[in-house]
């Protein structure tokens, strides 16, 4: 899948816009990067993603994760169940079974939508 941004690093408590080079086109597909950088003392972290965007139907996407490259490769794996699959905000919380760790490297994968165009943003609590 072709990455679609600019690899984005999330702090706590800040709103980043991951689409942050075009939103994702029209029926587009491909991947937004985004890291979480080491935050000693920390624990997990809980993720808000929020798709701005109107008419969104059909959107199928996964959050991915890669603890081991540390970048778009090959070793991507699917992370923290299905992401969001419509206009809105979707939690992927600490208390969860699939947290968010600092020094990962993450990706949202959007696989199908028949609809847009649209943003997504995030925040790292």
């Amino acid at each position: 899948m072709a990455q679609l941004n600019t690899t984005v690093s999330l702090g706590p408590g800040a709103r980043v816009k991951l689409t942050n080079v075009a939103q994702v086109g029209a029926t587009g597909t491909g991947t937004l990067a985004f890291t979480v950088p080491p935050r000693p003392g920390r624990g997990e972290f809980s993720l808000i993603l929020q798709i701005v965007g109107a008419g969104i139907t059909g959107l199928t996407s996964q959050l991915q994760a890669d603890f081991s490259s540390g970048g778009l490769g090959t070793n991507l794996a699917n992370y923290g169940g299905t992401g969001p699959t419509a206009a809105g905000v979707t939690v992927f919380p600490a208390s969860g079974t699939a947290p968010i760790v600092a020094g990962g490297f993450y990706a949202l994968n959007i696989t199908a939508h028949t609809a847009g165009p649209f943003d997504v943003w995030a925040i790292l609590n």
